[in-house]
């Protein structure tokens, strides 16, 4: 009984442990994300200047790509 009360602590640690990196990380990651996205919507929005088309179309992909990697965050997150 003793040692199984010993696993059950030491898998809760290690869950705990988890949960506090999950959390660490997914912030970590969202700043950064947010700064990005925000940049390329500036940029793309054409705020600091014109843009051809093919500017255009890759800041849009990589505003769709910030958007997929955000939701892949909140899924790991759940």
């Amino acid at each position: 009984m003793r040692e199984l009360n010993r696993a059950n602590n030491r898998l809760q640690e290690l869950s705990e442990q988890k949960s506090k990196f999950l959390s660490s990380a997914s912030h970590e990651l969202r700043t950064t994300l947010t700064v990005i996205k925000e940049f390329c919507s500036i940029v793309h929005d054409e705020a600091i200047g014109p843009l051809n088309g093919e500017q255009k179309k890759c800041l849009a992909s990589a505003l769709r790509n910030c958007s997929r990697l955000a939701a892949l965050v909140d899924d790991l997150l759940d």
